[in-house]
């Protein structure tokens, strides 16, 4: 009860929704590309460890909750995708085209003009998972955690003319 208790003080915190590509059509709607890989990530500080301690009656329990693993809901009807970490964010150096070294990625096989609003709407999540110790000894788990964060985009088809 004490590490439930613990628990409860915690602020868990949702990840954040980076990804590239991360355009804008000229409507100003955001947008990916089909057949590239769309690199997904989080901001690292918020996938860190997290602990809190309850006392009663001179007893206590403290818990950690500990980040396991980044998931990515693509929302075209595929499988998630997940990675241990909490990926990287794109820089330029990195190529246009290239997958991501996190392996946190994802490639879109067709446009969303079907989808409602044209768009998808992918689903960002980290696992953790929930440990407690106690000033009597005792340990335990408690059962693991996600939380989420959405992000709503369209799957855009593009073609380039190469001038010489």
């Amino acid at each position: 009860m004490l590490a439930q208790q613990a628990l409860s003080t915690l602020t868990v915190p949702s990840p954040t929704t980076g990804r590239y590509p991360a355009g804008l059509l000229q409507e100003g709607q955001p947008f990916t590309v089909v057949n590239a890989y769309t690199w997904f990530w989080t901001d690292p500080g918020s996938f860190r460890a997290l602990t809190a301690r309850a006392d009663a009656g001179g007893v206590w329990a403290q818990v950690t909750v500990t980040p396991t693993a980044l998931s990515f809901t693509p929302g075209d009807g595929a499988a998630t995708v997940s990675c241990p970490g909490p990926g990287v964010a794109w820089q330029p150096g990195d190529g246009v085209w290239a997958a991501s070294p996190a392996g946190c990625d994802y490639r879109y096989p067709h446009s969303s003009i079907r989808q409602p609003d044209g768009q998808v709407t992918a689903t960002y999540g980290i696992q953790w998972s929930v440990t407690w110790t106690s000033s009597t000894g005792a340990t335990g788990t408690l059962p693991d955690l996600t939380t989420t964060s959405n992000a709503t985009f369209a799957v855009a088809e593009v073609q380039s003319v190469v001038i010489r």
